[in-house]
């Protein structure tokens, strides 16, 4: 039997929008699960005071919300943290909010790493992605709070492994509890699936089309285009659907390939089922990530049944196992980014043109393959992380 634990939640600012949907649900998938295993949980977040006084002026909204988190927030964490019972423990749902971990370290605590992509930017071992002096500066503010817990769950091996490099030293406790699906992805039926999506792209309907899903700058989505370039000259029918808003940079590579351009659709504001239908009717998802932490889309397409390709690193192998199919990563020489599209094209039509008596098989492997992240094996893994840090704390 586990003792009932009071769980301090701390969360991420709410008037910042940067951190998105999933973040809001992994907090919530912690606290209910917490809940409902016996625990009490309270979320702590900075309170909305000089941050609103800025929302009219973007560069002041951003500035006035530091003051809030960074000077009101601490001190409210020292005055209600003398009184918090002795089973309390505190959980950072993101090493993000690091700069909060001195006004807590003395607490028993537990800090959810997600990825390290902004601070390996700002070390300059990411070409891609190069922060201001003030970005750089506020992710040395990161490191340098974070590296002062003790205990850390990770969502992949990857993660992990960063992490501990940029400890100064070894951690009291680090796990990987990888994610859970934080949402019932599972194989829609053809005909519902083009009812889902009949308002979402108009003359849609019995379409081939491959899928790619994500906005973010690692996410490679120019090298998305490139190999569907090259498997539009073996597959002449077949569409790309992109579920995110298009970049200049991309309409640009359209606007040189006319050809293409009314085979490239972009989709945004997808409900959850259009977007379990997408994985439901895709040829494939098509995922060359430069970097992830943990690849949410390999999992939720698996979920679905529908093939992936993705690139062949962690965490993308993590979770793809041995039923998605792998690509090396995207080289940065554009002389090479021509040879390495042609190749993933070459693997695509392999995973395409699957005898029909292996497609059922295949797709039971995917669907099997991703039950194994499952959200009750994950807040048990959550639960002994947290009563360790306990242990840990206590001596």
């Amino acid at each position: 039997m586990t003792q009932p634990l009071h769980i301090i939640l701390l969360i991420h600012y709410s008037l910042y929008s940067n951190y998105g949907k999933s973040m809001l649900k992994f907090s919530a998938l912690i606290a209910e699960g917490m809940e409902k295993r016996g625990h009490t949980v309270e979320y702590w977040k900075p309170p909305v005071i000089v941050g609103a006084l800025g929302k009219p002026v973007p560069f002041l909204f951003k500035w006035l919300g530091y003051i809030d988190q960074y000077l009101i927030f601490p001190l409210l964490i020292l005055w209600c943290k003398r009184n918090l019972p002795p089973n309390s423990l505190m959980v950072l749902s993101d090493q993000a909010l690091g700069i909060w971990v001195p006004f807590i370290k003395n607490r028993p605590h537990v800090i959810h790493c997600h990825d390290f992509l902004a601070l390996r930017g700002s070390l300059g071992e990411i070409l891609h992605h190069k922060p201001s002096f003030t970005g750089r500066l506020y992710q040395q503010l990161i490191r340098w709070g974070f590296s002062q817990g003790k205990c850390f769950v990770s969502v992949s091996n990857a993660t992990q492994t960063d992490l501990h490099r940029f400890l100064p030293a070894p951690a009291e406790l680090s796990k990987v509890v990888y994610n859970p699906l934080n949402s019932p992805f599972t194989p829609f039926p053809s005909h519902n699936s083009w009812s889902e999506l009949k308002g979402l792209w108009t003359g849609g309907e019995g379409k081939k089309f491959i899928l790619h899903i994500g906005s973010n700058w690692y996410k490679n989505r120019l090298g998305v285009l490139q190999i569907f370039e090259q498997l539009a000259f073996k597959e002449p029918e077949i569409y790309l659907v992109m579920v995110s808003k298009p970049t200049r940079e991309l309409l640009a590579w359209l606007n040189n390939h006319p050809q293409l351009s009314a085979k490239v659709i972009f989709l945004q504001n997808v409900s959850f089922n259009q977007l379990q239908s997408l994985y439901s009717l895709a040829e494939a998802l098509v995922f060359p990530s430069l970097f992830e932490g943990f690849g949410w889309p390999v999992l939720e397409a698996l979920s679905c049944g529908c093939p992936v390709l993705t690139t062949n690193a962690q965490p993308m192998t993590e979770v793809g196992g041995d039923v998605a199919n792998y690509i090396s990563t995207y080289p940065d020489s554009e002389d090479e980014q021509l040879n390495w599209a042609k190749q993933a094209a070459d693997v695509l039509q392999e995973v395409l043109t699957i005898p029909s008596d292996l497609k059922e098989a295949k797709k039971k492997e995917r669907i099997n393959h991703a039950g194994r992240f499952s959200l009750e094996h994950s807040l048990l893994e959550y639960e002994r992380c947290y009563q360790d840090a306990i242990r840990i704390a206590v001596g």
